[in-house]
């Protein structure tokens, strides 16, 4: 998303969160969002809305710590219940999208040996879609402990409790790493693709999909369903593809989809794929 100095009712100031991708720290004020939460709501009751006047990325100025978003996740996940979520394949119409992704996904890792680390994973659908199409070499990990011993249990699969910060060793070296709907949700973005690439083998593919900030105005409830407490980056095709440069990864490809949150609610979604290139002398900040 872009941004504009002379628009009325902006006003530039020095963020408290400085820009995850270009790690600027002025910004401009587009919006302050209010939320009617429980008291005991850990991640706070509004944030302003802000464009940075660097690289024009539009973000959160949210005062709640990566700590603060991992511990939410952990205990405080929607993505346990197969009826009210996505990414389990738990209805029709979510599973549909699953084996959509799955087939996407395996043109562009065509080894079915590859070791493939799905980061988000919620209840597995995704994962499942992938061993349907014979891959063998897959992992999932999830804030969420029910979310992990579901995608064991359920789907056979190797799984694991973990966060972007703390990604359990056992999960690479992968070749293939999937951030399906996560980097949205998460506050400190290039420490976290430093975590990722961690775990890559030099060569490795970086799948990345998020919501499309600069198709909000498309669709009817996408900018009510993605202002909330736990959307607070919102990304554009260039805003992402600036993080994966910023981040280690060369840019291979990109596009746009249509995903269902319901089955009468699309949103706009843009996915890039990323090659972890491992040069010593351009190590990615944040790590």
């Amino acid at each position: 998303m872009g941004r504009s100095h002379s628009e009325a009712g902006r006003s530039e100031s020095r963020a408290g969160r400085e820009c995850p991708i270009c790690e600027g720290p002025a910004a401009d004020v587009l919006h302050t969002q209010r939320f009617v939460l429980p008291e005991d709501h850990p991640l706070g009751d509004g944030y302003d809305v802000v464009c940075c006047c660097g690289c024009g990325f539009v973000y959160a100025d949210t005062s709640a710590t990566q700590e603060d978003y991992d511990a939410f996740y952990a205990r405080h996940s929607k993505y346990e219940d197969n009826v009210t979520s996505t990414g389990g394949g738990g209805t029709s119409w979510d599973a549909e999208r699953m084996v959509q992704m799955g087939q996407d996904l395996a043109r562009l890792i065509p080894d079915k040996a590859a070791r493939i680390v799905d980061v988000g994973c919620a209840n597995g659908g995704m994962l499942a879609s992938l061993k349907g199409l014979g891959y063998g070499q897959l992992c999932g990990i999830d804030p969420s402990p029910a979310c992990a011993n579901y995608v064991r249990m359920h789907h056979g699969i190797e799984a694991y409790a973990g966060s972007l910060t703390q990604l359990p060793a056992e999960a690479g070296p992968a070749d293939a790493v999937l951030l399906s709907h996560v980097l949205e949700h998460v506050r400190d973005l290039q420490p976290a693709l430093a975590a990722v690439r961690a775990i890559m083998k030099p060569g490795a593919v970086l799948y990345v999909e998020v919501p499309d900030a600069s198709r909000y105005h498309e669709f009817l409830f996408a900018p009510f369903q993605d202002f909330n407490t736990e959307h607070i980056n919102h990304f554009s095709t260039q805003s992402l593809a600036n993080l994966l440069a910023a981040s280690g990864f060369r840019l291979t490809a990109s596009g746009r989809r249509i995903v269902a949150s319901s089955p009468t609610m699309p949103y706009p979604a843009i996915y890039v794929v990323g090659v972890f290139q491992d040069d010593p002398q351009a190590p990615p900040r944040g790590s």
